[in-house]
Order: structure tokens, then sequence, then C-alpha cells
């Protein structure tokens, strides 16, 4: 979160959430296995997941989340 605040894509910020909080309940549909890493998931206005990756966020993702919210925005 303190990178992306950081980022120089302040255009991207209206489009991320940061959760914190009780979510055992989406755990399964989410397919999150191990809760001691993060998940991150791009998410349309449908619900649907364009993209998630799990791990902490370094340049390679960064570029791939920009690319699919690029995407999005054309």
């Amino acid at each position: 979160m303190k990178k992306m605040k950081e980022s120089n894509r302040k255009d991207l910020h209206p489009y991320f959430l940061f959760y914190k909080g009780t979510l055992e309940k989406h755990l399964t549909d989410l397919k999150v296995v191990n809760k001691d890493i993060p998940y991150l998931f791009v998410i349309d206005q449908n619900g649907n997941i364009l993209y998630d990756t799990e791990g902490f966020l370094n340049e390679k993702k960064m570029e791939r989340i920009e690319e699919v919210l690029d995407a999005r925005l054309d």
C-alpha cells in the first residue's frame, strides 16, 4: 500500500481497494491458500477478476497491473 501511495500513477489510485479485516468466507472462492502472504486482485465493476497475483508487489507485477488497468481505461 505504501508503494502504491508513492507511485507516480495517481490516476490509478481510485481503482485500488485495500481491505484489512475478516475474509474467511471469501478465501475459498479466491483460492487463497496461505494467509501469511499478500494476495492482490484486480476486479472489474462486475466482480470479475482481471488479474491476480500473490506475494509482495514488485515492479513486474505493478507493470502488469498497469497494463490491465490501462486496457480497461481505453
